[in-house]
């Protein structure tokens, strides 16, 4: 039987936000930016929860229907990136002022922000797709989960005509995504040394 996607809804967003954390808890983006392993999973889980409330009023955000909430993606239709940033500070700055101090050090937050604005300067700019989130639970990844997410945006694109785009700090999803077509753009660093970033393209198929 195909998995089919259903939109994430609101009430399940902190239950998403875990689900990502624990995916991208051994990234190399989170490692580096986020060192202290007992206070990771934490910070990751608020980030999560913060930019699923950013994203879902573009209302592609989605999980597969039956399924807890192992796998979700996050897409930003054509013409839409960037989103406004004052909706995701209104998110996240409330979370942050609820915290103790700690586990996320200024520096670290500095190199955030340039490494989001040097993916901002990366993104491609003609009409496209753009995969903000894709995970998948550690435990259940090799179940076909990630194609299951995946596969129905790409049709919809290729039924578009237009092409997807997304980055990856993980080398091997390098692999994962040229299952599906797409092929590097460019590779970057994180200022202030952190890990590569690669800039990724699918072109529409049919």
């Amino acid at each position: 039987m195909v998995a089919q996607l259903v939109p994430l809804s609101p009430q399940k967003i902190a239950e998403a936000s875990r689900s990502l954390a624990a995916a991208f808890f051994d990234d190399p983006t989170s490692r580096f930016l986020l060192p202290r392993e007992q206070s990771r999973d934490r910070w990751l889980r608020l980030i999560h929860k913060a930019s699923l409330r950013h994203l879902l009023p573009e209302g592609h955000v989605q999980t597969i229907d039956g399924d807890e909430v192992s796998g979700v993606i996050s897409l930003v239709p054509p013409g839409r990136y960037p989103l406004p940033t004052t909706r995701f500070l209104r998110h996240i700055v409330p979370i942050i002022l609820r915290l103790p101090t700690g586990g996320f050090p200024l520096g670290r937050a500095v190199r955030a922000l340039q490494a989001q604005g040097m993916i901002d300067r990366l993104h491609v700019k003609e009409p496209h797709w753009y995969v903000a989130v894709l995970g998948v639970l550690p435990e259940r990844q090799g179940e076909g989960l990630g194609r299951a997410l995946l596969d129905p945006p790409l049709a919809r694109a290729d039924r578009d005509r237009l092409p997807t785009y997304l980055e990856t700090s993980n080398e091997r999803n390098l692999t994962f995504y040229g299952r599906f077509g797409f092929e590097v753009v460019q590779e970057v660093s994180i200022p202030g040394g952190g890990p590569p970033v690669w800039t990724m393209l699918r072109q529409p198929v049919g």
